[in-house]
């Protein structure tokens, strides 16, 4: 059966004496067993009698359908039974984990109210804004246009030999 969405609630149980491995999961709301040999899955059966929480299928039901689809001649039915009574105990432990989701006729739809920006928290940036525009003409160009011989610290006064972001020194040259 490809295609289906087989949800596992068990792990791969081998088969004692045997390459098939069986998992115990969950398709479209109803409890599947499946045989596995390597990466492969030969053989589903979904189990359509009983609710899903309540009904896990009986370890007599998986080793008789597990029976009817291996087709190794004088296998023991006792080491499938075990491995059925495996898969049974260990996804009596999981049927908490099942995922039932609601059908699509139940689900509403919902409509949003727009969000006014005034309403919206923005984040403004607080500082400089820093151009990158130090080549050594645009220098000259800034302390020429200034008038000055160098550059001044505008808060202190203290005067600045090395540009604040690139750290290239101010020369008399530059000047």
């Amino acid at each position: 059966m490809p295609g289906l969405d087989f949800d596992p609630l068990t792990g791969q149980h081998g088969i004692a004496g045997t390459s098939y491995r069986l998992q115990l999961g969950i398709i479209n709301s109803k409890w599947a067993v499946r045989l596995i040999k390597g990466k492969e899955t030969k053989a589903t059966k979904v189990f359509n009698d009983g609710d899903l929480l309540e009904d896990i299928p009986t370890p007599q039901s998986i080793v008789s359908w597990t029976l009817s689809v291996i087709v190794i001649p004088d296998i023991n039915s006792f080491q499938i039974r075990k491995t059925a009574q495996l898969l049974h105990t260990e996804a009596k432990v999981n049927k908490d984990k099942i995922k039932i989701i609601a059908p699509i006729k139940e689900a509403n739809k919902i409509n949003l109210d727009p969000v006014s920006n005034s309403n919206l928290k923005i984040q403004k940036q607080i500082g400089w804004v820093v151009q990158d525009d130090h080549t050594e003409s645009t220098k000259v160009k800034k302390a020429e246009s200034l008038g000055l011989e160098s550059f001044t610290c505008v808060l202190c006064g203290v005067q600045i030999h090395y540009c604040p972001n690139c750290g290239t020194e101010f020369g008399k040259n530059d000047l």
